[in-house]
């Protein structure tokens, strides 16, 4: 049994509403979303871009390393060591985070040196912003919320926050230490 009822409840009740108003089921099998995505799959294999430019089918090694070290450099520079990141700086850059890491993930293969160390503390980032984001959202939501505890929520949720900023700064520390892989 959950120490505070009340905003199990309230968050539940947040939930449904969400679901409700956005029918995530729905949204998937949308005709016109999958119509999307079938003329993006067309796209991908017809290639028309073949009678418009050269080049188009150059091993992606004669890029990758480019497009990781671009991507690497946009990260050192949204998250210097010279400056302590807060919530609102790792929610900031989190798109950003997301998309190197998905971009050395589609890429890494290409290079079987230590990826996996490179990249484990970055992954790990990545969580805490998840983690963050979620504390944020619960703290907006016991402001919203009419509790009797809503002081020591509130001070739950900012303890947990400092704790988790930390380990996060630790984690960065660590991550913008490591030796690229490419």
């Amino acid at each position: 049994m959950s120490k505070h009822p009340a905003v199990t409840s309230y968050l539940q009740g947040r939930q449904a509403g969400l679901l409700h108003a956005h029918v995530p089921s729905e949204m998937f099998f949308d005709q016109f979303m999958t119509e999307i995505k079938l003329q993006a799959i067309n796209l991908v294999q017809i290639k028309p871009w073949r009678n418009q430019t050269q080049g188009f089918d150059l091993p992606v090694i004669d890029h990758a390393k480019g497009w990781l070290s671009q991507g690497w450099q946009t990260v050192q520079q949204s998250m210097p060591l010279s400056k302590p990141m807060r919530a609102t700086n790792y929610s900031a850059v989190e798109v950003l985070l997301r998309q190197t890491l998905w971009s050395g993930f589609l890429l890494g293969d290409l290079f079987v040196e230590a990826r996996g160390n490179f990249r484990a503390p970055w992954l790990d980032l990545l969580t805490g912003i998840d983690e963050l984001n979620a504390l944020l959202m619960l703290k907006q939501a016991l402001k919203d919320a009419d509790l009797e505890s809503q002081e020591e929520l509130s001070q739950w949720t900012n303890d947990k926050l400092a704790i988790l900023i930390g380990v996060m700064e630790r984690t960065r520390n660590v991550a913008m230490q490591r030796e690229i892989y490419w």
